[in-house]
């Protein structure tokens, strides 16, 4: 039986249905829906309380569902501040 590093199993796992990739410091699945579209979801492995990043809309392929969630991840954040209120 071959031996497997973890390291090596880590970086890209897929199947027919799944597909998993880690890209700078998260994990990102990629899964195909009932209808064959792929959608993909991100968050950080070891952050307990970790936020989900996940595609909107689904994709043709595994690999545009992920660059989709890459680019969102490498993107400036979309947080915008309350304004201040007058007292």
């Amino acid at each position: 039986m071959a031996r497997v590093e973890l390291r090596d199993y880590c970086k890209c796992r897929a199947t027919k249905m799944e597909r998993i990739e880690l890209y700078k410091d998260f994990r990102i699945r990629a899964y195909e829906d009932w209808s064959g579209q792929w959608l993909a979801e991100a968050k950080k492995p070891f952050d307990a309380n970790a936020e989900y990043i996940a595609t909107p809309f689904g994709h043709p392929t595994s690999e545009a569902a992920i660059a989709l969630i890459k680019q969102l991840i490498d993107s400036p954040s979309t947080t915008i501040e309350a304004p201040k209120t007058l007292q």
